[in-house]
């Protein structure tokens, strides 16, 4: 259960209202007291005065709990907009600021993809892929599925998706929808989207083909930020296959002939190359 810390300034002025209530209170009943009416009726006064001033205090009490919450993010955000203002060029800012404002989170990510050989001139990519979604912020959000592969356009070898799943506790769903996007070159999959709760995650997964040329490039495209990134390559020994991504200041790290880790994060829209050629070629 989130417990809420209320801020020293508005403990004091929590602390200043409550006085003020007791003030009055005992000013009330002093009053009350010294007047002559039997002392029946001065006590149904009495306590209905009192349970006025309890039912005051609770509203006191809650507001005080709703408004420093409220207060604490809306300071923190703008300490935030702040510093990214301060240091960061103008251009970046509203870049950065969209970057700062994400609620989900990928904090794990497998991908396998085989390069399998079909003629001279092209391949089959056969790509499987695994992600664990987190709701990082303080509300529900609503989570969609979809999964675009691109169609380029070889006669006998289609593109195809395999599979778009997801679980979510006891919810699971593989029964995705199929259409053609941007004029048949793209393959779109989706499913219907679902609320996920604030501190909770969803597994996802897809599966899907396409066909390419011998000597070419594919590439992922993560809609999250992610992180904890591993990538399995498999193909013909006679392919020379590498998986690489754009970043700053830190690269995948090859564990094995073909086994890569990535420890830092991506950003959302920031994709997985993984690029091949027939060795010797």
């Amino acid at each position: 259960m989130r417990r809420f810390s209320l801020s020293p300034e508005l403990r004091e002025h929590w602390l200043l209202g409550a006085s003020g209530f007791i003030i009055l209170a005992f000013n009330g009943v002093m009053t009350l007291v010294s007047l002559p009416p039997s002392w029946g009726a001065i006590w149904n006064i009495v306590t209905h005065f009192v349970e006025a001033f309890g039912v005051a205090l609770l509203i006191a009490f809650v507001l005080a709990i709703r408004i420093d919450a409220r207060l604490k993010h809306a300071l923190v955000a703008d300490a935030v907009k702040a510093a990214i203002g301060y240091v960061v060029p103008e251009k970046l800012r509203p870049e950065l600021w969209w970057i700062y404002e994400q609620k989900v989170m990928c904090n794990e990510h497998v991908s396998t993809i085989r390069i399998q050989r079909v003629d001279d001139d092209a391949v089959i990519v056969h790509a499987r892929m695994a992600r664990r979604l987190e709701n990082l912020s303080d509300k529900d959000v609503q989570i969609e599925f979809a999964l675009d592969v691109d169609e380029w356009g070889h006669r006998e070898h289609k593109s195809r998706v395999l599979a778009l799943g997801y679980r979510y506790h006891e919810q699971q769903s593989e029964n995705f929808q199929l259409r053609e996007a941007d004029n048949g070159h793209i393959l779109r999959a989706e499913l219907p989207q679902i609320v996920l709760r604030k501190g909770e995650d969803v597994q996802v997964w897809a599966e899907w083909e396409e066909a390419k040329r011998a000597d070419d490039i594919s590439h992922l495209v993560l809609k999250y930020p992610t992180t904890n990134v591993h990538i399995t390559l498999e193909g013909d020994e006679n392919m020379q296959i590498i998986a690489y991504i754009a970043h700053g200041h830190e690269a995948l790290i090859q564990q094995g002939p073909r086994h890569y880790i990535f420890r830092g994060a991506l950003l959302p829209r920031q994709a997985i190359f993984v690029r091949w050629y027939p060795v010797g070629a």
